[in-house]
């Protein structure tokens, strides 16, 4: 089990899920839907689900994470160069609020894009979204940081630093909370030359598995429908799960 300050947090906040075991490591609650997809468009799933909204309901909770992330964006020697701290919505936004302020520059930047929804989620389908630049955008050769909360497939990190590049800006670095990723660390590696490696700076990496909904660890659970499909509309039943075990 993963000890950290920020896990602890999330666990007293409500927002960690961890599929609950038997001693002999029987599923005692559902695994959890995950927005990364198979080629078939099937959800991957897993054991373990994080909603860092509840640090956005509870500045007070964040701002010692948010503090300990700038003073790593500090010893990373890139602060001097970011113009403007980027939130990704929806988690992002906060947080790259608070990087801004932390910085200490008043002419450092917050800024962050929207989405606009181009086909409204169903029960069968998700809801398709891109980004655009709204009332706020970077401005032509001004460095800009990405901030999310947490990150996983990078998708919207890729869709992101195009975005950025249309403007006539550079993205230099990721920033968040919490890396989730199993394969991409330290580096985000961009397909344009260009730009190349960016770094990615959070105050903790921990890599939390995805499967294909017929791996042999999951295909049961998925046959017979313990899976929550969409965790942020079902956090009552994850937390009700976990109770029910440690009772």
């Amino acid at each position: 089990m993963i000890r950290h300050p920020l896990i602890r947090a999330l666990k007293r906040l409500g927002g960690w899920y961890e599929c609950p075991k038997d001693q002999h490591g029987k599923r005692l609650g559902p695994l959890v839907g995950y927005t990364g997809r198979d080629e078939q468009g099937r959800q991957k799933v897993g054991e373990i689900y994080t909603d860092f909204s509840v640090f956005e309901e509870r500045p007070v909770e964040l701002d010692p994470f948010a503090q300990k992330l700038s003073l790593q964006v500090d010893a990373a020697e890139i602060a001097g160069k970011i113009d403007v701290f980027c939130g990704m919505p929806e988690g992002g936004r906060f947080l790259a609020g608070l990087q801004a302020l932390f910085t200490g520059n008043k002419d450092t930047r917050h800024i962050y894009p929207e989405k606009k929804v181009t086909h409204v989620g169903t029960e069968t389908s998700p809801e398709i979204s891109h980004l655009v630049w709204g009332r706020h955008k970077p401005e032509p050769g001004e460095q800009v940081a990405l901030v999310e909360d947490a990150f996983n497939n990078f998708s919207t990190t890729e869709q992101a630093i195009r975005l950025v590049t249309t403007r006539g800006a550079r993205v230099v670095a990721l920033v968040g909370l919490f890396n989730r990723s199993t394969d991409i660390r330290r580096f985000y590696f961009y397909e344009d030359p260009a730009i190349g490696q960016i770094p990615i700076i959070c105050i903790l990496e921990y890599a939390i598995p995805q499967y294909l909904q017929d791996d042999p660890r999951v295909r049961e659970d998925v046959e017979r429908g313990n899976v929550v499909w969409k965790p942020k509309f079902e956090k009552e039943r994850l937390r009700a799960a976990m109770r029910a075990a440690n009772t």
